[in-house]
């Protein structure tokens, strides 16, 4: 999204690192304040006054988006160090209500509509800041100019992209949460495409890409049988 004259995607090229996804992959803002413009109705209406999930919700996406105005004022005016502990403050508050809303749960029942205007867009946002966090991180180390860093860039990332392909399939295994793991294999996707010219990461992308996949699979055709 440009603001200040400077594109989201563009400023993350500024700062080269082996974790930043294909440009077109930071499109998934627009999915995203789409979802929580769909949040927002659905807990604006009359019948929404007192339901559980706008209790369980509290002022925990309020924090979140705050903590995003903030970060996107740090990140355009190039204050990756303050950009990364506003990131930190988004996660932990989408992760808090992530929790409190019990997505994915065993046992957990909603209606359609509160699975598809609540559960999806918090697992949407949660899974790409998720991803951003990671990349923030990586930005601020390579900013810093961490000498151990920047010489085990490449096993960094290997390390990392293996970690987010297990944090995929966990996320399947123990929440089915499917909104949640796509948004994972659009980053990795992203990730493959850039860092084609560097074998490991590319390769490391795709193969946790794959394994996403394959549990993802496994855990429909499971879901099928019963």
């Amino acid at each position: 999204m440009p603001f200040n004259g400077k594109d989201t995607g563009v400023l993350s090229d500024n700062i080269p690192n082996f974790f930043v996804p294909a440009g077109f992959v930071f499109s998934i803002w627009g999915i995203i304040y789409v979802l929580q413009f769909m949040f927002a109705f659905f807990q604006a209406r009359k019948e929404a006054t007192g339901a559980d999930y706008v209790q369980r919700t509290g002022p925990w996406l309020i924090v979140a988006n705050g903590a995003n105005i903030a970060w996107i004022f740090a990140w355009h005016w190039e204050q990756v160090p303050l950009s990364l502990a506003f990131m930190l403050v988004i996660f932990t508050g989408l992760l808090l209500q992530y929790l409190r809303l019990g997505i994915g749960l065993p046992g957990k029942q909603v209606s359609k509509a509160e699975k598809w205007f609540v559960h999806v867009p918090t697992s949407v946002y949660l899974g790409w800041i998720s991803v951003a966090m990671v990349a923030n991180v990586t930005a601020v180390l390579v900013k810093a100019g961490v000498p151990s860093f920047d010489e085990a860039a490449v096993t960094w990332t290997v390390l990392l992209l293996i970690i987010v392909g297990l944090l995929g399939c966990l996320m399947l295994l123990t929440r089915r949460d499917v909104a949640y793991v796509l948004v994972f294999e659009w980053a990795l996707f992203g990730i493959a495409l850039k860092q084609a010219a560097t074998a490991a990461i590319a390769t490391t992308a795709w193969i946790s890409m794959a394994a996403i996949a394959a549990v993802l699979v496994l855990v429909a055709i499971k879901a099928r049988r019963k």
